[in-house]
């Protein structure tokens, strides 16, 4: 007698444990493989960012320091000592 798909036991129907486990197991691991490629991207761009202040910072000094030293008033002042 042939049972078509809508008369299957309900044992044909179901899950294995191995099954389930597996599926498991694989999701863990695409979990664990993006949050390692999303962490190191993180990290990546958090080290990027420091690096591009710094740089920023050090262009900001260096070009205050050559407007001080271009300008008239830059040039120290010699007094004269009093010599006793």
């Amino acid at each position: 007698m042939n049972m078509g798909p809508c008369h299957r036991s309900a044992r044909s129907r179901a899950f294995t444990l191995v099954e389930l486990l597996v599926t498991v197991g694989i999701v863990a691991f695409m979990g664990g493989v993006i949050y390692v490629m999303l962490n190191g991207g993180t990290v990546l761009y958090t080290k990027i960012f420091q690096i591009s202040t710094v740089q920023q910072t050090a262009r900001s000094s260096m070009q205050a320091m050559s407007a001080r030293s271009t300008s008239p008033r830059s040039s120290p002042m010699w007094m004269p000592t009093a010599s006793s």
